[in-house]
């Protein structure tokens, strides 16, 4: 997809940090480049790549179906298939009767913030565990800012916001009291078993696809999005296509990740994991490669339990 390209901007680097609070636990070099980059310039560079390939790009509001056709800004517009791509609150999903039930919605609140204070010369993904009991934060840099968040999965009762503030003034961020935050609700105990519907598809957040523990949710968007569009071109059978491939290669970890998720929030087990990613660096590159996809956290679990 050409994310390489300097025209993307940001920041890429290979290191991977995870802190208790403010202790420092570990770190480890990933395979992988990591690119970070601000969201809404990498949407703007996949509605270009789609423009290039040839797609006309109109922009409206996507009112609801009538009829078998798309209703856009009072629009009809007519379709032979519909792809639903637009979130955790999808108008299309709400379109054809699916909606994802608001108590298992996470929740996500995160800033952009000008480097200063005790995260000004950061250059690596930065984890913290130890704020929320049900969730953890994060600090991403982005070239001159750092995107610091804070997740809390669905059950957290602590204020949420209130815990953010703390964690940007622990990263010593100026007026971390009163600095705007971002909020979002995010999949994460629900997802569709089946996101196609007759010839209506849908992906990444509109499905409810985002993995349990860490929220990540923009592999499995592309991923979808790719088998919507090889079900789609494969013709008759589409939608038995679409919802097969989603089984068999978006959601099967969802399972695991919860169950992970358990293991790495809740004592003893939270003590005993947070010592292991201390204890040396093979803890931290298994946890790499199950975000990097190859592997899963039954394997990353095994392993650590063995001392691999």
């Amino acid at each position: 997809m050409g994310l390489g390209s300097p025209d993307l901007g940001g920041e890429v680097s290979r290191r991977f940090e995870i802190f208790d609070g403010k202790a420092f636990l570990n770190d480890a070099e990933s395979p992988h480049l990591l690119r970070f980059l601000p969201r809404a310039r990498f949407d703007a560079f996949l509605l270009d790549a789609a423009a290039k390939a040839g797609c006309r790009v109109e922009r409206g509001e996507f009112r609801g179906l009538s009829e078998g056709a798309a209703v856009v800004d009072g629009r009809v517009v007519r379709f032979k298939c519909l792809v639903g791509a637009d979130g955790v609150f999808s108008a299309v999903a709400r379109a054809i009767g699916e909606s994802l039930p608001q108590k298992s919605l996470a929740v996500g609140l995160q800033a952009d913030v000008p480097r200063a204070g005790r995260v000004s010369d950061l250059h690596a993904a930065r984890i913290f565990f130890g704020y929320l009991e049900l969730g953890w934060g994060w600090a991403f840099p982005k070239g001159d800012t750092i995107c610091i968040g804070l997740g809390g999965i669905p059950g957290t009762r602590e204020d949420v916001s209130a815990v953010f503030r703390r964690l940007l003034a622990d990263c010593e961020v100026a007026n971390a009291g009163t600095l705007p935050i971002r909020g979002a609700k995010l999949p994460n105990e629900e997802y569709l078993r089946e996101p196609a519907s007759g010839n209506v598809f849908l992906c990444g957040d509109a499905a409810g696809f985002a993995e349990p523990l860490t929220g990540e949710g923009i592999h499995a968007a592309l991923l979808s999005g790719i088998l919507a569009a090889e079900s789609i071109l494969g013709g008759t059978g589409a939608e038995e296509r679409y919802n097969e491939a989603c089984r068999k290669q978006v959601t099967p970890i969802f399972g695991q990740a919860r169950l992970a998720r358990s293991l790495l929030f809740r004592e003893p087990f939270r003590t005993l994991a947070l010592r292991r990613f201390k204890r040396g660096k093979g803890a931290m590159r298994r946890f790499l490669g199950v975000l990097a996809g190859e592997s899963d956290y039954k394997r990353f679990f095994l392993d650590s339990l063995l001392g691999r």
